[in-house]
């Protein structure tokens, strides 16, 4: 069985939308565990509403997106663990792509892809034909220095894996998902991406990244960077290329969208890093 793991605090607006992408899955064998981050509005209300038997609600209280996730995982029963973002969408058959994916490959601990940005109350879905060169997965294990490498809305991961790296570091504000990815790496695990975007990240502006302060965010992917490059081996080298990424970061929305060769917009949350 899979296990979707979704945190959420003060999503009420969203998380319908996002709980309707999982039920409708084309892979039914699956529970889904929403971890209710002591939000203020109706996110609870909303997501018991739906009334469908596989989703179970925690109130957890304010334990900080670290905790709520590894909550989530301990709570859950399935082999495999799935993350979705309360504000984000599957594509209908990512379960089953994923899951397929783990239980013909030994090479893979975690896969994932990256995300189609939106910002209706919707997302019509390309057709997912599965062409071997979109479905093969790119072992991206050795980007993690740069950036971190798939989406973690679109993020499935081994049960066992997870309990071997320690599961998510609650002592971090944010960039969750990069520093596990980081800790699977220093592990041995590998960790896949399909070039097909399983995910579509919602534009909206309650995202935790609008309200924080861009040098505290910028500054803590320059110290996980230098602290993945002690763990990974990696020459000291690199350390210039860090200060560069540190100044591009820095750098006004409108100039690095430009710039950038993916399509992520500045008002992604921390832990989808750019």
């Amino acid at each position: 069985m899979i296990s979707v793991v979704m945190t959420a605090y003060n999503a009420e607006r969203y998380i319908r939308h996002s709980l309707e992408s999982v039920l409708i899955q084309s892979d039914q064998d699956f529970e889904c565990i929403v971890v209710d981050d002591g939000s203020t509005d109706e996110t609870i209300k909303t997501a018991r509403d739906i009334g469908d038997s596989r989703v179970r609600i925690i109130e957890a209280g304010r334990i900080g997106r670290g905790g709520a996730l590894n909550l989530g995982v301990r709570e859950s029963r399935g082999t495999y663990i799935a993350i979705q973002d309360a504000d984000d969408l599957s594509h209908p058959h990512r379960l089953k792509i994923e899951r397929r994916a783990l239980d013909n490959s030994t090479k893979f601990a975690a896969v994932g892809s990256d995300h189609i940005l939106f910002d209706g109350s919707d997302y019509k879905w390309e057709e997912a034909h599965e062409a071997e060169e979109r479905f093969s997965l790119t072992d991206v294990s050795s980007s993690l220095l740069m950036r971190s490498p798939i989406s973690h809305t679109s993020l499935m991961v081994r049960r066992e894996t997870l309990e071997k790296v320690g599961s998510y570091n609650e002592t971090r504000s944010d960039l969750f998902d990069w520093d596990l990815y980081i800790r699977l790496a220093k592990t041995g695990f590998r960790i896949g991406k399909f070039l097909f975007p399983l995910a579509a990240h919602r534009v909206h502006e309650m995202q935790f990244f609008e309200h924080m302060e861009r040098h505290a965010y910028v500054r803590h992917c320059y110290i996980l960077q230098r602290e993945a490059r002690k763990l990974l081996g990696r020459g000291v080298v690199h350390e210039a290329v860090f200060l560069l990424l540190y100044a591009y970061r820095l750098l006004p929305p409108i100039v690095r969208l430009g710039w950038r060769t993916d399509s992520r917009p500045e008002s992604v949350s921390p832990d989808r890093n750019f």
